[in-house]
């Protein structure tokens, strides 16, 4: 017991050296203790169920597209803009890479906010990775506030101690997006909104474009006096790890189930897209004063999620929550399921050739969507690149010109591929090859 308490000791005074908010150190301990106790973040399979059925965004009506509209004023716009680029060997905020003519992710927010032609308060949870470039990016071209992520120690699984490494910042890893909950307390801004008049906040990733303020949802959620909605969207076979909803029977609550709580032997389980239809967006839409009641009662209790990676050959746990688990401390929550266009994030080098493609018809206030010439409607292409293709810089250099894909169901590239002009792929393509420099140009590949 005095080992386990010196252990903890050892974690407080690192995070107290850095001038961490005791919120914040609080949250830890709790965490930390917890996984201590055996608590790995795993939601018992026996104690799952299938969540109600929801209503459909097709299924809104102009009633709450007027409702919403009316409200829009009351509307925070928040996004969260922590992570760098690190997947696909991008420098710097994943913000500021430049999605399509020219555009960063930044660049396209501010044209969709200004297109709504409202006054919306928007604001970024940035971290010390991304303030600076955000801060340059946006200056001129829209107004907003912005306040930093938190940080949480790495746990060094060998040890039970504070992670010690070269070179020191790899001793820290953001606490997951469910902080962005407790640091808008934290810095005050949750106070200063509600004096303000706001009343409602939409949070999603800064990477997901499809994340438009959409006035029929919030007016959904005003008619239906609702505290939070989640958006999901039905599953592919390409989304069978993402977070879905369930019904937990010991408490008859909406809850999140992420791939990391589930059991082993239940993966096959949870990744079975004929039980589990739909998944999470992280689109969330939550109501002010149903968050600040839950808070003070100290009843915003997220579920913990250890992430478990190595760092200089040490292995490693992180202690993290999710935004979306917030929606079991909420009483009156649903989810709304949306059209696929409202999540289109960039995570690698596939998305990126997708969403620069003619698959998606971009408009000139930063929006887009599916393009009407596309024989098979709704279907997202599937599209598997080798690992040459896989970070930026080499990405930009085989695919000096885009492809058309308004047509492709899927499509793999293998090897030393250069995609030159006028290359069209339709249906389902394979190209593999183990000549170097092997160009394809002024041709279409059906299939």
């Amino acid at each position: 017991m005095e080992k386990l308490q010196n252990n903890l000791n050892l974690f407080q005074a690192k995070m107290q050296q850095e001038n961490l908010d005791p919120l914040v150190i609080k949250n830890f301990s709790e965490s930390y203790l917890k996984w201590l106790h055996g608590d790995q973040g795993k939601i018992p399979w026996s104690d799952i169920q299938l969540p109600p059925t929801f209503p459909k965004y097709q299924n809104l009506t102009t009633q709450h597209q007027k409702i919403g509209t009316k409200n829009l004023e009351k509307l925070v716009y928040l996004k969260l803009n922590g992570g760098l680029g690190t997947s696909i060997g991008c420098q710097g905020p994943k913000s500021a890479l430049k999605v399509f003519e020219n555009f960063s992710f930044l660049d396209l927010i501010a044209k969709q906010i200004k297109s709504l032609k409202t006054n919306i308060h928007v604001i970024f949870m940035n971290s010390f990775n991304t303030d600076q470039e955000t801060h340059k990016i946006l200056k001129d071209k829209l107004k907003y506030t912005s306040f930093l992520q938190n940080k949480y120690p790495k746990i060094n699984l060998q040890t039970n101690t504070p992670l010690e490494t070269s070179p020191q910042h790899l001793e820290w890893a953001p606490p997951g997006h469910g902080d962005v909950f407790f640091a808008l307390f934290q810095t005050g801004i949750i106070d200063q909104l509600s004096q303000q008049g706001y009343e409602y906040i939409f949070l999603s990733n800064v990477d997901n474009l499809g994340a438009t303020v959409d006035p029929k949802i919030l007016g959904y959620m005003v008619s239906q006096n609702l505290d939070f909605i989640m958006e999901t969207t039905p599953k592919t076979l390409a989304d069978i790890k993402g977070g879905t909803l369930i019904t937990r029977k010991s408490t008859q609550k909406l809850e999140l189930l992420e791939s990391i709580q589930v059991e082993n032997e239940h993966l096959a389980d949870f990744q079975d897209i004929q039980t589990f239809k739909i998944f999470n967006t992280n689109n969330i839409w939550v109501k002010i004063s149903a968050l600040k009641e839950i808070y003070h009662k100290q009843k915003l209790s997220l579920s913990l999620m250890v992430n478990p990676k190595t760092v200089n050959q040490t292995p490693i746990i992180q202690l993290e929550t999710a935004m979306g688990s917030a929606i079991k401390c909420f009483s009156n929550t649903s989810s709304i399921i949306v059209p696929r266009t409202r999540f289109f994030p960039v995570k690698n080098t596939t998305d990126l050739l997708l969403i620069r493609s003619d698959f998606l018809q971009k408009n000139q206030n930063g929006t887009f969507q599916i393009n009407p010439q596309r024989k098979k409607g709704n279907s997202i292409p599937k599209i598997t690149l080798s690992d040459n293709f896989k970070n930026i810089l080499d990405f930009e250099k085989h695919f000096p010109h885009i492809p058309s894909l308004v047509n492709c169901e899927s499509l793999t590239l293998e090897g030393d591929i250069y995609i030159g002009k006028n290359v069209t792929f339709e249906g389902n393509v394979t190209i593999k090859t183990k000549e170097k420099n092997y160009w394809l140009q002024n041709q279409t590949f059906k299939n």
